[in-house]
């Protein structure tokens, strides 16, 4: 018996989800936009040559022909992605890593005069320090 103060139940008071948050559970499943394969081609070299040091990358030419291919044969946008991304790091630890192999030759002579022996001593010391940058250098940019 149902008492005449108690008011009927409705679907949506039996029901302890309401009908909104029944509807977010079951995500709508947006269809999958399918891209251009020259322009992901495209997105792709952009980004390759934005990359620092890109210039340096052995698939350089491939991004750059994709770049200048898309500007109908200007290279202008190619040159300037190549030229804002170039810090040298690479050419910086290369000339570092000579630097150490010509101290490392030079104080590697036996029969050294005391001046030389005076230099020797500097020069290990020299190359220490830019082995320790050198190898800071290659961890901070390279892995």
């Amino acid at each position: 018996p149902i008492a005449m103060d108690d008011e009927p139940s409705t679907p949506e008071q039996d029901d302890p989800a309401p009908m909104e948050t029944r509807e977010e559970q079951a995500p709508e499943q947006e269809p999958e936009e399918s891209i251009d394969p020259a322009l992901k081609r495209l997105e792709d070299a952009r980004a390759a040559l934005k990359q620092t040091d890109a210039i340096m990358e052995p698939g350089v030419l491939a991004h750059v022909t994709e770049v200048v291919t898309s500007e109908g044969g200007k290279p202008l946008a190619a040159i300037e992605a190549l030229s804002e991304s170039y810090f040298g790091e690479t050419a910086a630890c290369g000339l570092l890593g000579r630097w150490l192999a010509d101290l490392k030759s030079q104080s590697a002579a036996s029969d050294a005069t005391e001046q030389e022996k005076s230099f020797s001593l500097a020069a290990d010391a020299i190359r220490e320090t830019v082995q320790d940058v050198i190898n800071r250098m290659s961890k901070e940019r390279f892995t």
